[in-house]
């Protein structure tokens, strides 16, 4: 039987965000949380690939007792992430009911393309897209180390 190579936070160089922690920092981006529940809250996760982040930010609404409406917003550069993410997020809806999630927009869209336009949003919660590391720098093309600088 051949060997399987398994690595659990990483694909194709691409660092995944472990539970713990998008959890950890959900809960505290909601602890500092000062919008009205009278108006619609919205949370953005600009590079929410399969939607980690938006998944833990409702969790910990739902903890808090929120009761006010819910807009969860996420863009990606990948078709794929995007539709795990909405997948994902179909059923984080379903398993929090009592929370009023009025929208979900997930989009693939680059944010960090001069021309994107991001909404505004009173929690921004994201995993920065970055694929850099001292051993990957001098792999990394021209436009991408200018964004990274």
């Amino acid at each position: 039987m051949p060997a399987v190579r398994v690595r659990p936070y990483s694909l194709k160089g691409i660092a995944c965000t472990p539970i713990g922690l998008a959890r950890s920092l959900a809960e505290q981006a909601i602890n500092g949380l000062t919008a009205d529940s009278g108006s619609a809250l919205v949370i953005l996760d600009p590079a929410c690939r399969s939607g980690t982040f938006l998944i833990e930010a409702v969790a910990a609404l739902a903890r808090a007792g929120w009761n006010g409406s819910l807009k969860l917003v996420g863009y990606d550069v990948s078709p794929t992430a995007i539709a795990a993410a909405k997948f994902a997020l179909a059923c984080v809806v379903r398993e929090h009911a009592m929370l009023n999630i009025i929208e979900v927009d997930l989009k693939i869209a680059d944010f960090l393309d001069p021309e994107f336009a991001p909404i505004t949003a009173h929690i921004t919660i994201m995993n920065p897209p970055y694929m850099l590391s001292r051993a990957s720098w001098p792999k990394v093309d021209t436009t991408n180390r200018n964004w990274t600088k």
